[in-house]
This record gives structure tokens, C-alpha cells and sequence, in this order.
């Protein structure tokens, strides 16, 4: 009786198990979506923060450079060594300016 029935509905339970494979499917591959958008949110991240770092480091150095400026132009002063002097003011100037377009300083400590 039962192989009787499953060979006249076999068209019937092929579709019901299909519908269950297809289901099982779908949620597989929701899974594997929200897994990807997770991994990459925190690829993401981690690029935002490494992009800090580095902008961070560059702004270290030119805030280093500026200094070193501001230092040989007070030296060039105290020895009377004025075209020297002029030319790491502008220097040091032009340094500096480029700082204050820097988004890793506030208003407040450009001014």
C-alpha cells in the first residue's frame, strides 16, 4: 500500500521536498549575507581607523618639521644671518598654514 501511494504521488513529495530544500536554501543564504555585510562594516572600520593612524603620523611629522623651522630661524636670528632667517620663516610659514586644512586638529587649537 505504501509503495502504491508513494508511486502516484511521487510528483507530489518531489515538490514538497523541493520546497523544503528551496526553504533551507534561503535561509542559508540570508545567513551568508548578513555574514558578508558584517565582515565587511568591519573591514570597513578597521580601513577608517588605519587611515586616522596614518593621518595622525603625517601630522606628527609636519608638525615636527614646522618646529625644526621655527628653531633654525631662531638660530639664523641669533646670528645675524637674516636672508637665511627670511627664507625658514616663509618656510615654516607655509608649514604651518598647510595645518590649519588639517581635519585631525580642532578649531581651536589652529587659532
Amino acid at each position: 500500500m505504501r509503495l502504491a501511494y508513494l508511486v502516484e504521488h511521487y510528483g507530489d513529495i518531489a515538490s514538497v521536498v523541493g520546497l523544503l530544500v528551496t526553504f533551507v536554501g534561503f535561509v542559508v543564504t540570508i545567513w551568508n549575507v548578513r555574514k558578508a555585510k558584517k565582515a565587511a562594516e568591519e573591514a570597513r572600520q578597521a580601513a577608517r581607523e588605519a587611515v586616522a593612524r596614518v593621518g595622525t603620523q603625517i601630522l606628527v611629522n609636519e608638525i615636527g618639521i614646522a618646529l625644526e623651522l621655527v628653531r633654525q630661524t631662531d638660530a639664523a636670528c641669533r646670528e645675524a644671518n637674516w636672508s637665511g632667517a627670511i627664507f625658514r620663516c616663509d618656510d615654516s610659514r607655509a608649514r604651518l598654514a598647510q595645518l590649519l586644512e588639517d581635519r585631525g586638529l580642532e578649531g581651536t587649537e589652529c587659532k
